[in-house]
């Protein structure tokens, strides 16, 4: 008797299955609902992984030609590597260099490695750019704070809230041009399948 029900059990279970595939059965489609959701994470994390490692290397290439054009500016011909405010607090240059590639490294990871919240399907526009505005913003203060951006000659408070203002503006000009770009892409794109 214990065989027969286990049979049974199987048998519905193979019928389950095929009402899966078929794209029948009630209970069963939300399951693949959940296996679809779980693979959508799963990119997600993989699309995380992937571009937070690439952006490492590329906020640090970043950070070496805002380097060489600072120095430039300032037309004494030195190289510039760090701010006063950050080699106040530092033991040496080198050290300070040191510390700002790895801290541009970190913000080229965040602005890289945060892009991917843009591909979260079931997020509305809405709440995919305010996380990634919190994020990157949150990065960005801290390493412009640590790296003496905001006021080169020491941390201010002033300082750090103009900074923010300028990263902001220049977020929102981005921001509107991507959103311009793809709404118009997806125009045109949906021209051609007519």
């Amino acid at each position: 008797m214990k065989t027969t029900a286990h049979s049974n059990n199987d048998n519905s279970s193979s019928n389950n299955n095929s009402n899966n595939s078929n794209g029948n059965g009630g209970g069963n489609s939300r399951i693949a609902k959940a296996r679809s959701a779980d693979r959508g994470a799963t990119n997600i994390r993989k699309a995380i992984i992937t571009r937070t490692l690439l952006g490492f290397p590329l906020g640090i290439a970043i950070g070496v030609v805002i380097l060489l054009g600072v120095s430039f500016a300032a037309g004494d011909g030195r190289l510039h590597p760090v701010t006063p405010a950050m080699l106040a607090w530092m033991p040496d240059e080198l050290t300070a260099s040191f510390w700002q590639f790895v801290l541009c490294g970190i913000l080229g990871a965040a602005c890289s490695g945060s892009s991917p919240i843009f591909e979260i399907g079931h997020w509305s526009l809405t709440r995919q750019t305010v996380v990634h505005f919190l994020v990157l913003m949150s990065v960005l203060i801290t390493v412009a704070s640590v790296c003496g951006w905001t006021s080169p000659a020491g941390f201010s408070f002033e300082g750090t809230l103009l900074y923010l203002a300028i990263a902001a503006l220049v977020y929102l000009v981005i921001w509107t041009s991507m959103t311009l770009y793809w709404r118009n892409w997806v125009k045109k794109a949906n021209a051609r399948l007519k």
